[in-house]
Protein backbone atom coordinates (compact mmCIF):
# COMPACT_ATOMS: atom_id res chain seq x y z
CA UNK A 1 0.00 0.00 0.00
CA UNK A 2 2.95 2.34 -0.46
CA UNK A 3 4.81 3.76 -3.42
CA UNK A 4 7.63 1.69 -4.87
CA UNK A 5 10.41 1.66 -7.42
CA UNK A 6 10.60 -1.73 -9.13
CA UNK A 7 13.50 -2.79 -11.34
CA UNK A 8 13.41 -6.11 -13.18
CA UNK A 9 15.90 -7.60 -15.61
CA UNK A 10 13.22 -9.86 -17.06
CA UNK A 11 14.26 -13.29 -18.24
CA UNK A 12 17.68 -14.38 -19.44
CA UNK A 13 18.35 -16.69 -22.36
CA UNK A 14 21.80 -18.10 -23.04
CA UNK A 15 22.70 -20.45 -25.86
CA UNK A 16 25.62 -21.51 -28.00
CA UNK A 17 25.61 -21.20 -31.78
CA UNK A 18 26.88 -24.39 -33.46
CA UNK A 19 29.48 -24.06 -36.19
CA UNK A 20 28.45 -25.03 -39.69
CA UNK A 21 29.42 -28.61 -40.45
CA UNK A 22 29.47 -28.16 -44.22
CA UNK A 23 32.22 -25.51 -44.19
CA UNK A 24 34.79 -26.42 -46.87
CA UNK A 25 38.42 -26.92 -45.92
CA UNK A 26 40.93 -24.13 -46.55
CA UNK A 27 42.90 -26.31 -48.98
CA UNK A 28 39.74 -26.91 -51.02
CA UNK A 29 39.01 -23.18 -51.21
CA UNK A 30 42.54 -22.44 -52.41
CA UNK A 31 42.41 -25.20 -55.01
CA UNK A 32 39.09 -23.86 -56.30
CA UNK A 33 40.65 -20.44 -56.90
CA UNK A 34 38.94 -18.43 -54.18
CA UNK A 35 40.45 -15.09 -53.25
CA UNK A 36 42.48 -14.56 -50.10
CA UNK A 37 39.66 -12.55 -48.52
CA UNK A 38 37.18 -15.37 -49.12
CA UNK A 39 39.59 -17.88 -47.60
CA UNK A 40 40.12 -15.67 -44.54
CA UNK A 41 36.37 -15.22 -44.14
CA UNK A 42 35.94 -19.00 -44.10
CA UNK A 43 38.70 -19.29 -41.49
CA UNK A 44 37.07 -16.60 -39.33
CA UNK A 45 33.64 -18.23 -39.45
CA UNK A 46 34.98 -21.59 -38.24
CA UNK A 47 37.53 -20.37 -35.69
CA UNK A 48 35.21 -19.07 -32.97
CA UNK A 49 33.02 -20.48 -30.23
CA UNK A 50 29.86 -18.37 -30.42
CA UNK A 51 27.51 -17.69 -27.51
CA UNK A 52 24.49 -15.39 -27.22
CA UNK A 53 22.96 -13.91 -24.07
CA UNK A 54 19.59 -12.16 -24.15
CA UNK A 55 17.80 -10.22 -21.44
CA UNK A 56 14.11 -9.98 -22.34
CA UNK A 57 11.68 -7.42 -20.92
CA UNK A 58 13.98 -5.20 -18.88
CA UNK A 59 11.65 -2.77 -17.07
CA UNK A 60 11.65 -0.04 -14.44
CA UNK A 61 8.33 0.88 -12.83
CA UNK A 62 7.40 3.68 -10.41
CA UNK A 63 4.11 2.86 -8.70
CA UNK A 64 2.06 5.08 -6.44
CA UNK A 65 0.05 3.88 -3.46
CA UNK A 66 -2.62 1.27 -4.24
CA UNK A 67 -1.31 0.65 -7.78
CA UNK A 68 -0.79 -2.93 -8.93
CA UNK A 69 2.76 -2.96 -10.27
CA UNK A 70 2.89 -6.77 -10.44
CA UNK A 71 0.29 -6.98 -13.19
CA UNK A 72 2.07 -4.12 -14.97
CA UNK A 73 5.28 -6.14 -15.16
CA UNK A 74 3.41 -9.14 -16.56
CA UNK A 75 1.63 -7.29 -19.36
CA UNK A 76 4.90 -6.73 -21.34
CA UNK A 77 3.58 -3.43 -22.71
CA UNK A 78 4.30 0.23 -22.01
CA UNK A 79 2.03 1.75 -19.34
CA UNK A 80 1.92 5.07 -17.46
CA UNK A 81 3.69 3.32 -14.57
CA UNK A 82 6.83 2.66 -16.61
CA UNK A 83 9.92 4.76 -16.13
CA UNK A 84 11.82 2.45 -18.48
CA UNK A 85 9.55 0.83 -21.03
CA UNK A 86 10.09 -2.91 -21.73
CA UNK A 87 13.23 -3.45 -23.77
CA UNK A 88 15.63 -6.25 -24.67
CA UNK A 89 19.40 -6.61 -24.53
CA UNK A 90 21.41 -8.98 -26.71
CA UNK A 91 25.07 -9.88 -26.22
CA UNK A 92 27.05 -11.93 -28.74
CA UNK A 93 30.27 -13.41 -27.35
CA UNK A 94 32.83 -15.07 -29.59
CA UNK A 95 36.01 -16.76 -28.33
CA UNK A 96 38.75 -17.54 -30.83
CA UNK A 97 40.10 -21.09 -30.88
CA UNK A 98 43.42 -20.06 -32.46
CA UNK A 99 45.66 -18.30 -29.93
CA UNK A 100 48.59 -17.68 -32.27
CA UNK A 101 46.76 -15.99 -35.15
CA UNK A 102 47.28 -12.18 -35.11
CA UNK A 103 44.64 -11.60 -37.80
CA UNK A 104 41.84 -12.93 -35.59
CA UNK A 105 40.58 -11.18 -32.46
CA UNK A 106 40.87 -13.37 -29.38
CA UNK A 107 37.52 -12.19 -27.98
CA UNK A 108 34.71 -10.44 -29.85
CA UNK A 109 31.76 -8.95 -27.98
CA UNK A 110 28.75 -7.34 -29.63
CA UNK A 111 26.09 -5.66 -27.47
CA UNK A 112 22.84 -4.46 -29.04
CA UNK A 113 19.96 -2.48 -27.55
CA UNK A 114 17.08 -1.88 -29.99
CA UNK A 115 15.18 0.96 -28.30
CA UNK A 116 15.48 2.50 -24.85
CA UNK A 117 12.50 4.67 -23.93
CA UNK A 118 12.49 6.62 -20.65
CA UNK A 119 9.04 7.99 -19.85
CA UNK A 120 9.03 10.64 -17.13
CA UNK A 121 5.73 11.89 -15.70
CA UNK A 122 5.95 14.88 -13.35
CA UNK A 123 3.90 13.25 -10.58
CA UNK A 124 5.94 10.05 -10.62
CA UNK A 125 9.21 11.97 -10.87
CA UNK A 126 8.41 13.67 -7.56
CA UNK A 127 7.52 10.29 -6.07
CA UNK A 128 10.81 8.85 -7.33
CA UNK A 129 12.70 11.70 -5.66
CA UNK A 130 10.84 10.99 -2.42
CA UNK A 131 11.77 7.30 -2.59
CA UNK A 132 15.43 8.14 -3.22
CA UNK A 133 15.45 10.60 -0.32
CA UNK A 134 13.96 8.00 2.04
CA UNK A 135 16.86 5.57 1.51
CA UNK A 136 19.20 5.83 4.53
CA UNK A 137 22.85 6.55 3.88
CA UNK A 138 25.52 4.12 5.05
CA UNK A 139 27.85 5.55 7.69
CA UNK A 140 31.48 4.87 6.86
CA UNK A 141 33.85 3.98 9.66
CA UNK A 142 37.27 5.55 10.02
CA UNK A 143 38.97 2.17 10.09
CA UNK A 144 37.35 1.20 6.82
CA UNK A 145 38.56 4.43 5.20
CA UNK A 146 42.14 3.79 6.38
CA UNK A 147 41.98 0.25 5.00
CA UNK A 148 40.75 1.53 1.64
CA UNK A 149 43.54 4.14 1.56
CA UNK A 150 46.15 1.46 2.29
CA UNK A 151 44.66 -0.81 -0.35
CA UNK A 152 44.76 1.99 -2.94
CA UNK A 153 48.47 2.55 -2.21
CA UNK A 154 49.12 -1.16 -2.68
CA UNK A 155 47.20 -1.14 -5.96
CA UNK A 156 49.25 1.81 -7.24
CA UNK A 157 52.51 0.07 -6.35
CA UNK A 158 51.37 -3.15 -8.01
CA UNK A 159 50.42 -1.22 -11.15
CA UNK A 160 53.90 0.33 -11.29
CA UNK A 161 55.54 -3.07 -10.85
CA UNK A 162 53.31 -4.60 -13.51
CA UNK A 163 54.16 -1.84 -15.98
CA UNK A 164 57.90 -2.27 -15.32
CA UNK A 165 57.66 -6.02 -15.89
CA UNK A 166 55.68 -5.50 -19.08
CA UNK A 167 58.26 -3.04 -20.42
CA UNK A 168 61.10 -5.42 -19.61
CA UNK A 169 59.33 -8.28 -21.37
CA UNK A 170 58.70 -6.06 -24.37
CA UNK A 171 62.36 -5.07 -24.60
CA UNK A 172 63.43 -8.71 -24.44
CA UNK A 173 60.92 -9.64 -27.10
CA UNK A 174 62.21 -6.97 -29.46
CA UNK A 175 65.79 -8.16 -29.28
CA UNK A 176 66.94 -11.62 -30.26
CA UNK A 177 70.08 -13.36 -29.00
CA UNK A 178 72.32 -11.53 -31.45
CA UNK A 179 70.99 -8.15 -30.35
CA UNK A 180 69.16 -7.48 -33.61
CA UNK A 181 65.66 -6.03 -33.56
CA UNK A 182 62.89 -8.38 -34.64
CA UNK A 183 59.23 -7.82 -35.40
CA UNK A 184 56.79 -8.64 -32.63
CA UNK A 185 53.34 -9.65 -33.86
CA UNK A 186 50.46 -7.50 -32.65
CA UNK A 187 47.44 -9.47 -31.49
CA UNK A 188 43.89 -8.19 -31.12
CA UNK A 189 42.92 -9.10 -27.57
CA UNK A 190 39.40 -7.63 -27.59
CA UNK A 191 36.98 -6.27 -30.18
CA UNK A 192 33.90 -4.72 -28.59
CA UNK A 193 30.90 -3.14 -30.34
CA UNK A 194 28.05 -1.54 -28.37
CA UNK A 195 25.07 -0.27 -30.36
CA UNK A 196 21.84 1.47 -29.37
CA UNK A 197 19.30 1.94 -32.12
CA UNK A 198 17.50 4.76 -30.31
CA UNK A 199 17.44 6.15 -26.79
CA UNK A 200 14.71 8.64 -26.01
CA UNK A 201 13.42 10.64 -23.06
CA UNK A 202 9.73 11.53 -23.00
CA UNK A 203 8.49 14.22 -20.61
CA UNK A 204 4.80 14.01 -19.73
CA UNK A 205 2.28 15.78 -17.52
CA UNK A 206 -0.09 13.80 -15.34
CA UNK A 207 -3.80 14.07 -16.13
CA UNK A 208 -6.98 12.30 -15.13
CA UNK A 209 -7.04 9.79 -17.99
CA UNK A 210 -3.90 9.58 -20.12
CA UNK A 211 -0.63 11.46 -19.38
CA UNK A 212 -0.17 14.38 -21.74
CA UNK A 213 3.17 14.38 -23.64
CA UNK A 214 5.18 17.59 -23.39
CA UNK A 215 8.56 16.99 -25.01
CA UNK A 216 10.67 14.22 -26.49
CA UNK A 217 14.46 14.13 -26.80
CA UNK A 218 16.04 11.26 -28.71
CA UNK A 219 19.55 10.16 -29.67
CA UNK A 220 19.55 8.06 -32.82
CA UNK A 221 21.90 5.25 -33.80
CA UNK A 222 24.59 5.60 -31.13
CA UNK A 223 27.50 3.15 -31.06
CA UNK A 224 30.85 2.58 -29.39
CA UNK A 225 33.59 0.45 -30.93
CA UNK A 226 36.64 -0.57 -28.91
CA UNK A 227 39.64 -2.50 -30.18
CA UNK A 228 42.39 -3.49 -27.76
CA UNK A 229 45.58 -4.75 -29.34
CA UNK A 230 48.98 -5.61 -27.94
CA UNK A 231 50.48 -2.15 -28.34
CA UNK A 232 47.50 0.18 -28.80
CA UNK A 233 43.89 0.86 -27.90
CA UNK A 234 41.34 2.37 -30.29
CA UNK A 235 37.91 3.71 -29.28
CA UNK A 236 35.38 5.11 -31.76
CA UNK A 237 32.16 6.86 -30.68
CA UNK A 238 29.46 7.51 -33.28
CA UNK A 239 26.25 9.48 -32.77
CA UNK A 240 23.91 9.19 -35.71
CA UNK A 241 21.55 12.05 -34.92
CA UNK A 242 19.51 14.02 -32.40
CA UNK A 243 15.80 14.75 -32.42
CA UNK A 244 13.98 17.21 -30.13
CA UNK A 245 10.21 17.48 -30.40
CA UNK A 246 7.65 19.66 -28.63
CA UNK A 247 4.62 17.40 -28.18
CA UNK A 248 2.07 19.60 -26.42
CA UNK A 249 -0.67 20.63 -28.83
CA UNK A 250 0.86 18.65 -31.71
CA UNK A 251 4.30 17.48 -32.78
CA UNK A 252 6.74 20.26 -33.64
CA UNK A 253 10.41 19.62 -34.26
CA UNK A 254 12.69 21.96 -32.37
CA UNK A 255 15.90 20.24 -33.46
CA UNK A 256 16.56 17.60 -36.08
CA UNK A 257 19.65 16.26 -37.82
CA UNK A 258 20.15 14.62 -41.24
CA UNK A 259 19.67 11.09 -39.87
CA UNK A 260 16.21 11.92 -38.53
CA UNK A 261 15.32 13.24 -41.99
CA UNK A 262 16.22 9.98 -43.73
CA UNK A 263 19.92 10.54 -44.45
CA UNK A 264 22.61 8.00 -43.57
CA UNK A 265 25.21 10.57 -42.53
CA UNK A 266 26.26 10.47 -38.87
CA UNK A 267 26.10 13.64 -36.82
CA UNK A 268 29.22 13.09 -34.70
CA UNK A 269 32.20 10.75 -34.88
CA UNK A 270 35.01 10.71 -32.32
CA UNK A 271 38.07 8.49 -32.36
CA UNK A 272 40.58 7.96 -29.56
CA UNK A 273 43.87 6.11 -30.02
CA UNK A 274 46.23 5.25 -27.18
CA UNK A 275 49.65 3.79 -27.95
Amino acid sequence: DCSALVVTLGSMLMKSIPRAKDTPAVADLVSLGHSQEEVMEAVRSSSYDHFTIELVDIQVVVSLSNEDWRSTLCCHEATPLHLLQPTNLRVDLQKCLLNNEPNLAKVKITVFLPNVVLSVIDQRLLQLAYIAHSIPLVQKEVAAEETEHLQSDIDVNMNVITEDVALAQLERAELNLSGEQQDTPQFTNLALIFTINEISLELKKASENVPQPLMKVAALSASVELTQRTFDLTVSIILGGILVQHMEGGERRLLSTPLSEGSTQALLTMKFIQV
